[in-house]
């Protein structure tokens, strides 16, 4: 039986990105935005190429090629579906009709998982998505406790020290943990 301290210092979070309201151009700006306006709608003058830096490292891209035909719908899916270079990591995307924005997510949390957004220079892809300069980031984090003084980190706030294994749902402090061996498998035959 032993009494161990706790804490939970961070929760491992996934990378975040909310896209700036999406305007329509042109002739199409009396229309409402859906999942089938089509990027041309949305001001994309040539076809381009959306992409996203994993963790910091250039040499692992998630590539997405979005052309002027292609719908918001379309452009999701290819998100969805796309995963990186090195670590086949992948990005959810998701569109808001009713707030027209656009929203990415790391599918995995921890700082290795973030992203950084970038586009063709010669493209208008980031303005059209609404990913320019009018995103608001939160980046990835790692998880983080500290166990008796000693600090641990996880990617998935599960941890395993020791033959203990500790899920945290919460930040929180102070934590007073009594463990005891499990003699419930042992018996005199």
């Amino acid at each position: 039986n032993t009494t161990q301290t706790l804490s939970v210092d961070k929760l491992a979070k996934s990378a975040y990105a909310t896209g700036g309201k999406l305007a329509l151009s042109g002739t199409a700006s009396s229309t409402a935005i859906t999942s089938s306006t089509t990027m041309a709608d949305l001001g994309l003058t040539a076809d381009g190429t959306l992409k996203l830096t994993i963790g910091g490292s250039s040499s692992d891209t998630l590539s997405v090629n979005v052309a002027t035909t292609d719908t918001i719908s379309g452009v999701m899916s290819k998100i969805n579906s796309a995963k990186s270079s090195s670590t086949s990591a992948g990005v959810t995307a998701n569109f808001d009709a009713s707030n027209g924005r656009i929203y990415l997510s790391s599918q995995t949390a921890g700082t290795a998982a973030g992203f950084a957004i970038s586009g063709d220079s010669s493209s208008t892809v980031l303005s059209a998505l609404g990913l320019g300069s009018s995103v608001s980031y939160i980046a990835g984090q790692n998880g983080q406790i500290t166990l008796n003084g000693a600090a641990y980190t996880s990617t998935n706030n599960s941890y395993t020290v020791n033959g203990l294994t500790i899920t945290a749902t919460a930040e929180a402090s102070d934590i007073t943990l009594t463990t005891k061996n499990d003699t419930s498998g042992i018996y005199n035959s």
